[in-house]
């Protein structure tokens, strides 16, 4: 929905947008991705790469990667671990993972 995003980034500016996960629900996800590189300020694509798991569709993510990585930050979620990040970084070798569960018992002792 071009229309409201570009209703959300006027609202928004000057700040920095990351476009969540609703891209992996997108019918071609390069199409979109495509788009969304146009707008300035969306600076990040937070992506589990169309799976609940970022390693689910481990070549589409490389692919987008390779594809954009110079054109917008790419940010993996969707199950990342403190048990599994050290590999997922070594696949993808990305600067920005999200997660809750990346940094383990460190959230429950606040």
């Amino acid at each position: 929905d071009l229309n409201s995003l570009e209703r959300l980034i006027k609202f928004s500016s000057p700040m920095k947008i990351t476009f969540h996960k609703a891209i992996d629900e997108t019918v071609n996800i390069f199409e979109e991705i495509e788009k969304l590189v146009n707008y300035k300020n969306i600076t990040s694509i937070l992506t589990s790469g169309k799976g609940k798991f970022v390693l689910d569709n481990k070549a589409l993510l490389i692919k987008i990667i390779e594809q954009f990585q110079n054109k917008i930050n790419i940010i993996l979620a969707g199950r990342i671990t403190k048990n599994n990040f050290e590999y997922i970084h070594s696949v993808f070798q990305l600067s920005e993972y999200h997660g809750r569960r990346i940094i383990g018992d460190l959230i429950d002792q606040q």
